[in-house]
């Protein structure tokens, strides 16, 4: 249970255990705007380089209008996504996830 200190005028929330962990993956996600800490994950520290041991990459391509790239390229920005590849890897993962839990 969390123990409320006021010091100096300030309150200050004492937490442990689980108690503490889901209030910081709370603070986390809401920071980073996602609902995952894998997605907060990514968001704070990027994705693992292509060369990392963790898992081989492969590329996929795909063609779109040419109108729609300077779109795109808004709404990243806009995620705070600094790449478009980083945008379009971060909404395949949301939507698998969404299927997943269907």
């Amino acid at each position: 249970m969390a123990k409320v200190i006021e010091h100096n005028g300030t309150t200050i929330v004492q937490r442990e255990g689980d108690e503490a962990r889901e209030h910081m993956n709370n603070l986390i996600m809401n920071l980073t705007d996602t609902d995952n800490m894998e997605d907060a994950h990514v968001a704070l520290v990027g994705r693992p380089p292509i060369m990392s041991n963790l898992e081989a990459s492969t590329i996929i391509q795909f063609r779109i209008p040419k109108s729609w790239k300077d779109k795109i390229a808004e709404d990243a920005k806009k995620e705070g996504e600094s790449t478009i590849s980083e945008y379009l890897r971060s909404l395949l993962m949301r939507r698998h996830r969404e299927l997943q839990s269907a």
